[in-house]
């Protein structure tokens, strides 16, 4: 499976994901597909092949068209092909959905953090440090253009490749794997939540898109340890944030 993955060039997305749930779905009376591209099980279900019902998440509105070339098939066909409902991240995508296939169930429904997890690392003092997380469309060259003014420290768990071409000032420091130039490893979850309990707060720092749900993962789990957040306004917030005097 993996040789064949590689083969189309991630065309057909999450081969053995997908073929995992097919095999694992007789019998079951519905599929919930939390995450990864798995187009080979839509494809299953719209042809009947697979009878339990498929749900999965939309993180962002559907796209006005799909582009049949595309070298992920993700891409070339609409997002709902095979899909019974879909769970919206943000209000703006279940409205999408809804105009784009009347049909389709779609529901925005807000995530929420599991506090447990994050119970076995309490903080220790909080530090003085601001702490920015994250790969999706991070506008990390704004951050660190703006943080060569402070005196306080940075610290940076991004990708290398996010960073590349970039001077870091001597107060932004980048966390996570060794320093090597094609490092992208981020660091242990335990390891990045005691970070996050100790930073001063939170930078979530995006290219703005009012449409989308990026940095919503780090505004929960930075609520979840109880650090203050800065961040680039998204469309993962379904509140005015200014109406409500958060």
């Amino acid at each position: 499976v993996t040789g064949f993955t590689r083969l189309t060039r991630g065309y057909f997305g999450d081969v053995g994901g997908a073929l995992s749930l097919i095999r694992a779905s007789r019998g079951a009376d519905a599929i919930y597909v939390a995450s990864g591209e798995m187009p080979l099980l839509m494809l299953a279900r719209k042809a009947g092949w697979v009878r339990a019902k498929v749900a999965k998440w939309a993180y962002a509105p559907s796209p006005r068209r799909v582009n049949p070339w595309s070298r992920r098939l993700t891409l070339a066909m609409p997002p709902w092909t095979g899909v019974d409902g879909l769970l919206c991240l943000t209000p703006i995508t279940e409205q999408s959905c809804r105009q784009s296939n009347p049909r389709l169930l779609a529901r925005f429904m807000d995530w929420a953090a599991d506090l447990e997890m994050f119970q076995p690392c309490l903080p220790g003092e909080v530090s003085d440090y601001a702490l920015s997380v994250g790969r999706n469309e991070r506008d990390f060259g704004t951050l660190v253009a703006a943080s060569a003014g402070l005196s306080a420290p940075v610290q940076l768990v991004a990708p290398a490749s996010s960073l590349s071409g970039m001077e870091l000032p001597s107060n932004v420091l980048r966390v996570g794997g060794p320093e090597s130039p094609g490092d992208d490893r981020g660091l242990p979850y335990p390891e990045l939540v005691q970070r996050m309990q100790r930073a001063r707060c939170v930078v979530i720092a995006l290219h703005h898109d009012p449409t989308t749900g990026n940095g919503y993962t780090n505004l929960l789990e930075s609520l979840a340890v109880g650090r203050p957040v800065v961040s680039t306004r998204t469309g993962a917030l379904a509140i005015d944030l200014e109406r409500e005097g958060v």
